[in-house]
């Protein structure tokens, strides 16, 4: 049987958890991801990322808002080192705080809101995986 390259390998998107309780900027984030070849998962609060990692796939990266309701940003990169399964999971952090790299505690790039959406595609990117050609 002779197949091509695009039917042996089989098209794997990344996907990104984008966390914040500001829904428009979810959208926007969203839209612009989307674009660039990404599949996105949205969650209003740290609770709902928690869930959504428990019943899905992993994501290639998490994009994390720190000042949230329910459960805020730190609460949730806590409990995310603290689960084996989803440790792992990169986190670019999104927040108006006025934060650098490696907050303590956090051990995670860092983004300014408003967000530049240079700066967004470039911090996303290495995590993107490379999709088969079509």
């Amino acid at each position: 049987m002779n197949t091509t390259f695009s039917e042996s390998v089989p098209t794997s998107r990344s996907r990104v958890l984008i966390v914040d309780d500001d829904l428009e900027l979810r959208h926007m984030v969203s839209i612009v991801l989307k674009k660039r070849g990404w599949d996105t998962v949205e969650a209003g609060n740290g609770r709902e990322a928690l869930q959504s990692l428990d019943s899905s796939s992993l994501p290639s990266l998490i994009l994390l808002d720190l000042n949230m309701p329910v459960m805020d940003g730190w609460e949730f990169r806590k409990r995310q080192l603290l689960d084996p399964r989803i440790a792992a999971v990169p986190v670019v952090v999104v927040s108006a705080q006025g934060l650098c790299d490696k907050t303590v505690g956090l051990d995670a790039k860092v983004l300014r809101k408003p967000l530049d959406l240079s700066s967004l595609i470039a911090a996303v990117t290495p995590f993107q995986k490379p999709t088969a050609p079509s």
